[in-house]
């Protein structure tokens, strides 16, 4: 029974014994493994080739087509429409001189033969008035002559009396003469000026109707109404029979000879146009329109930049007028275009995609299967690109992929 007792509780402990000696034994003889170090890693990156050149970009701007000169067409004079032009509908082409819209001449055809025919009634009242002032100065000069002749009889007559021959009483009948001669001539002195007076008037008369002739003939011409250059009409209004008043509206006149592309520049972007004493005057632009599949080019040349800086978008607005256009075009105030004009023009730069620049003043270049900096200058920017000069050499290699471990050293693997 003890040693059934004993062996029950024996065994089991000689078991565990030999377990954890066997196990001690296989740690002792299991193989050391040395761990192999982390392999580095290389990164996958996109890179151009930089070409060291004399660089001038290309800026490329939006905007619109506007007028540089129109005319609002309107009614100088009142009265019914009796013509119009088959060109005057809204897009229709007219030449310099060309008749828009003719209103009934009648009442004016009249007020200008009133105004002649009062003209010439008071001409001729001029010259009667003239002919009576040479009469009356004809006659006034008689007058003058006998008043001299008088006085001098009167001399005579008194140096007779002083010599015992003349008489008291004929002296004094020669006074009474001379007094009437006087008189008569002071009446006729009044006279002339009278004439001459009405005279005057009457010139003025003559003036003032010159000047109402001058104002039918006027409104005469203005029932005419013609283009003052040659252009496109718009908002046409007016047809035969509509009775037109002073300053009624037509339409508008657009001068297709003028028209311009204004558009919009930022203010980095003028600023670097106008540095070092620059200007944009003159300077040569292309113009693109797009219509539908088709794309129209019109030469063009920057003439002038807005007096002020919008201070939504801190830029500049600036204008350049296109080329005369030859003949018959699409192109209209309001079409939306596109602007090509030179940038400034950089010696020994290079242009790259924007994500090879970091920190505005390094790119990164492949050099024996790693990332090494390069130190540039940052020229302008250019829509996607950079412009950039400095210790980047031709042909070398440049980064522009972005990403948080690249950095001097890094191993990058050229796609």
């Amino acid at each position: 029974m003890r040693v059934k007792t004993f062996f029950k509780i024996a065994l089991p402990v000689l078991a565990l014994i030999g377990a954890v000696g066997i196990a001690g034994v296989l740690q002792a003889t299991k193989p050391v493994l040395t761990p192999a170090p982390p392999a580095e890693t290389s990164w996958l990156v996109s890179t151009v080739s930089a070409t060291i050149d004399t660089i001038t970009p290309e800026i490329v701007a939006f905007g619109e087509i506007v007028a540089l000169r129109d005319a609002e067409l309107r009614a100088a004079v009142a009265g019914k429409i009796v013509t119009t032009s088959p060109a005057f509908v809204d897009g229709g082409r007219v030449k310099a001189g060309d008749l828009l819209v003719a209103v009934d001449p009648f009442d004016y055809e009249l007020a200008l033969g009133e105004a002649e025919a009062t003209l010439a009634e008071a001409k001729a009242h001029l010259t009667e008035l003239e002919a009576q002032i040479a009469t009356e100065t004809a006659s006034l000069k008689q007058d003058d002559d006998q008043m001299a002749l008088t006085e001098r009889e009167l001399e005579r007559r008194k140096k007779l009396k002083e010599g015992g021959v003349g008489t008291d009483k004929s002296i004094d009948d020669i006074r009474m003469q001379l007094s009437e001669r006087e008189e008569a001539r002071t009446a006729r002195r009044n006279t002339l000026k009278a004439w001459r007076a009405r005279a005057e008037q009457t010139r003025a008369t003559i003036a003032r109707n010159q000047l109402l002739i001058k104002r039918a003939e006027r409104n005469l011409s203005d029932t005419r109404i013609v283009a003052p250059f040659d252009g496109y009409l718009s908002e046409t209004s007016g047809s035969i029979g509509k009775e037109l008043t002073l300053t009624d509206r037509l339409g508008r006149l657009v001068d297709l000879g003028a028209l311009e592309a204004r558009f919009h520049l930022s203010d980095a972007v003028y600023g670097r146009l106008i540095a070092n004493g620059g200007t944009l005057d003159g300077k040569p632009a292309t113009v693109i329109w797009h219509s539908g599949a088709s794309e129209t080019r019109f030469e063009a040349r920057l003439a002038r930049a807005d007096g002020r800086v919008d201070p939504k978008t801190g830029g500049v607005e600036l204008f350049a007028r296109l080329a005369p256009i030859e003949g018959d075009t699409p192109l209209r105030p309001g079409a939306f275009v596109e602007i090509r004009l030179p940038d400034r023009t950089y010696d020994a730069a290079a242009q790259l995609p924007e994500t090879a620049l970091h920190d505005e003043r390094t790119v990164y270049a492949v050099e024996d299967g790693r990332a090494a900096p390069r130190a540039v200058e940052l020229l302008a920017r250019l829509g996607n690109d950079v412009v950039v000069r400095g210790a980047l050499k031709p042909g070398d290699v440049v980064i522009t992929s972005r990403f948080a471990e690249l950095g001097p050293g890094a191993k990058v693997t050229a796609r």
